[in-house]
C-alpha cells in the first residue's frame, strides 16, 4: 500500500495520556492504571474497565496502551525526551526515504484535547524532528 500512496497527512497528533488529564474525572486516571495492570497481570487484559475509567468502553488492555508512560500507543507525549520520541517516531522518515512517501504533520494550537501547559509550536517541532531523525 504504501508504494502507491504519495502523502500522509498526521492531524491532531496529540497525547491520550496528557489529553487524559483533562477529561471529567481524571483525578483517579492513576488508580485506573493500577487497576488495569493488575487485570493484565491476570491474563484479563480483554476485561471491561469500570465505567468511570473513560468515556467510551475500554479494555484493561487498550487503557494501558493509551493511558500508561511508554505504552504501545503513546506517541505523541510532550514530556518524552527527544531520543524517547525519535525512538517511537523515527521509522516514519525511514520510511519516507525508502518509498517517496511525503508527511503533512497538521497541529490545532486550540486543540482541545492538549493540555494549555504543553506547547503546541515546540512540541509539533520536536515531533517533526523525530519523525525526521533531525536531534542531534
Amino acid at each position: 500500500v504504501v508504494d502507491r500512496m504519495k502523502v500522509v497527512a498526521l492531524q491532531a497528533p496529540v497525547s491520550d495520556r496528557e489529553s487524559l488529564t483533562l477529561s471529567p474525572g481524571s483525578n483517579h486516571s492513576a488508580e485506573h492504571l493500577i487497576h488495569a495492570k493488575s487485570l493484565i497481570s491476570q491474563k484479563k487484559g480483554n476485561e471491561m474497565m469500570p465505567r468511570s475509567a473513560f468515556w467510551a468502553p475500554i479494555t484493561a488492555s487498550r487503557y494501558v496502551s493509551l493511558f500508561d508512560i511508554g505504552g504501545d500507543d503513546d506517541y505523541f507525549s510532550s514530556d518524552f525526551t527527544n531520543e524517547e520520541l525519535a525512538e517511537r517516531l523515527g521509522h516514519v522518515g525511514d520510511v519516507g526515504k525508502e518509498s517517496g512517501l511525503r508527511l503533512l504533520a497538521a497541529f490545532s494550537k486550540k486543540d482541545e484535547y492538549v493540555p494549555e501547559s504543553v506547547e503546541r509550536d515546540v512540541l509539533l517541532e520536536r515531533l517533526v524532528s523525530a519523525m525526521n531523525n533531525g536531534f542531534d
